[in-house]
């Protein structure tokens, strides 16, 4: 007997649908937070060490047990659909699903700005006439 009487006849394939649906969203959300890491570092070990540190940090603070109205706002108490979906734990499976996909388009908003941000370099004068220069002389050379 489930804690949640509603889904003790949910189709296995309808469970399953829903849990992996989270599952992708989770997924989706650790790569991002990769990639966030990765486009600040621009170092992949480090980027890496980084993100397993907060997904830890993370798990370790949103535990089922915690039933704090701000907890349901963090992305790591939905790493576990099953829970979520059986009924387990206080929070819904419709507030995983926003928690998570505004999460991933927040990381993905600022992992895509923190790349664009590296790849406009600022150049001194000095540096742009020597290119121009390079340029102008293999135009002529060219001639």
């Amino acid at each position: 007997q489930s804690p949640n009487s509603k889904f003790d006849f949910l189709p296995m394939w309808q469970f399953t649908g829903w849990c992996v649906l989270m599952a992708l969203l989770v997924i989706l959300f650790c790569m991002l937070l990769n990639m966030l890491f990765n486009a600040i570092c621009r170092n992949k070990m480090t980027s890496l060490v980084l993100t397993l540190a907060i997904l830890l940090l993370g798990m370790g603070i949103a535990q089922p047990a915690n039933t704090e109205t701000w907890y349901a706002w963090l992305p790591f108490t939905y790493f576990n659909p099953v829970d979520i979906l059986s009924g387990y734990t206080s929070y819904t499976y419709l507030n995983g699903i926003l928690t998570l996909g505004i999460s991933c388009g927040l990381l993905q908003h600022a992992g895509s700005s923190g790349k664009r941000m590296q790849h406009k370099k600022i150049r001194s004068p000095a540096a742009a006439s020597a290119s121009f220069n390079v340029c102008e002389t293999t135009y002529h050379s060219i001639r």
